[in-house]
């Protein structure tokens, strides 16, 4: 009876997977790939950090990000481990690409809890993308083994600035514009300064003025001021 449910269970899965790409969930494959991800400090991802694949589609503007199942977390069992994800019990599949064919993928991993999302995450990562052929069991054929992450890259977690950070940001970068602007009003710089007809008029200006007084020329003699810029 037990032999029968195993059996059973294996056509189940490869039924589910039949006409779709698979992928082997492992960031460290000996000889194959080896892509340890990093936080800021150097250690690796560790507890509390999530790992999936993204198939990614179209170019530029049109790029589409659509994650495949399942996905997974880090490794806890030791210090060295922590740089690698926890390889899920089934491969990740693949479902508009079938085996044998290419796809490109990138690796994404963030802070929070098992089923929060990347995009709302403020740590994250994300790795080079990749183009591999899938595995599966294809429609005509033998079943190809599962695709291995060739060519990942290492990849360190940083945070994100938050769409509130960023409008702070922008709120002071045009204060700092602003103060500028009515900084130069009230005091221009010196080749802007008007033309004066006498001394007096000169003297009057850097009194009434709130420019520093090196905005003005060091001495004012009636001969260099008359019918002459003040430079």
């Amino acid at each position: 009876m037990k032999k029968l449910l195993v059996t059973l269970a294996a056509v189940l899965v490869s039924a589910s997977t039949f006409g779709q790409g698979t992928i082997l969930f492992n960031t460290r494959v000996t000889g194959q790939v080896d892509a340890p991800v990093s936080r800021p400090d150097g250690t690796g991802a560790g507890a509390g950090w999530n790992a999936q694949l993204f198939l990614v589609t179209g170019s530029g503007a049109t790029t589409a990000y659509t994650p495949l199942n399942p996905a997974t977390t880090f490794r806890t069992t030791s210090a060295a481990a922590a740089f690698y994800v926890v390889q899920p019990a089934g491969p990740v599949i693949v479902p508009t690409v079938a085996p044998g064919q290419q796809a490109t993928i990138v690796l994404r991993a963030w802070e929070g809890a098992v089923g929060s999302s990347y995009d709302v995450s403020f740590m994250k990562g994300v790795s080079n993308p990749i183009t591999i052929t899938l595995g599966g069991v294809p429609a005509v054929g033998a079943p190809i083994q599962d695709a291995v992450l060739v060519g990942l890259q290492p990849f360190q977690l940083v945070p994100e600035p938050s769409t509130m950070a960023l409008g702070f940001l922008g709120a002071a970068a045009l204060l700092s514009r602003r103060r500028a602007y009515i900084s130069n009003l009230l005091c221009p710089p010196r080749n802007q300064i008007p033309r004066t007809s006498s001394l007096s008029s000169a003297i009057r200006m850097l009194k009434t003025t709130s420019c520093p007084s090196a905005n003005f020329p060091v001495s004012f003699s009636s001969a260099a001021l008359k019918g002459r810029a003040v430079n």
